[in-house]
């Protein structure tokens, strides 16, 4: 019964999730103006941190799959970065467009990381071919003027797509705590980071 109520829920919670990522990456789009990608991935933190603490409320804090957590949070953040660099340089719908290659890759690297149960039917290699190609029409333009915000953008995909993967192998575990964890791990990262090649952060 339980499952077959997250089943249900499951498509409307993507739809739901998509919409915010998408009004995200417009946010981020806008703030690339005056803010590095390292900058915005702290303060996006700084509110994160909070709601994953507060999704997390009750349940031990304790993960016992840490290897596929540290994989999970390490990919996370390379797409992370990635995605936040493409908007720099990439219209709001360029960027989003190429990144829709990462279902796909979703499929067919889930067999490779998590077990033969995952494995994707044979009709998604065509997908896989069809997605190729637009990203390539989408990608070539600016590879050929010499622009490489195209490639931080597939490289988001790829990331993405493994830190996804990752994410379905802790299905077991409580989703507020892995949410938390991300949101501190990447906080401490990119901080780390900000404070080596620029000594402070940027202000909003």
């Amino acid at each position: 019964m339980r499952y077959a109520e997250g089943m249900n829920r499951g498509p409307l919670l993507m739809i739901v999730a998509t919409l915010v990522l998408t009004c995200m990456s417009g946010a981020v789009k806008v703030a690339r103006a005056e803010m590095d990608t390292l900058d915005i991935v702290v303060w996006r933190s700084v509110v994160a941190i909070p709601f994953g603490w507060w999704l997390a409320r009750g349940a031990s804090l304790r993960v016992h799959r840490t290897g596929m957590l540290g994989l999970r949070i390490g990919l996370g953040f390379m797409a992370m970065l990635c995605f936040f660099t493409a908007l720099k340089g990439l219209p709001l719908a360029d960027t989003t467009l190429i990144t829709k290659l990462q279902p796909v890759l979703i499929a067919l690297g889930a067999p490779l990381m998590l077990g033969r149960g995952e494995r994707a039917e044979p009709k998604l290699w065509l997908l896989l071919c069809v997605g190729l190609i637009g990203t390539a029409i989408l990608v070539a333009p600016g590879a050929l003027s010499g622009s490489v915000w195209g490639f931080w953008a597939l490289a988001s995909s790829v990331f993405s797509a493994g830190a996804h993967i990752a994410l379905r192998g802790l299905k077991d575990e409580h989703s507020g705590v892995v949410v938390f964890w991300l949101q501190v791990a990447v906080f401490s990262m990119a901080l780390v980071l900000v404070l080596a090649t620029k000594g402070s952060i940027e202000i909003p």
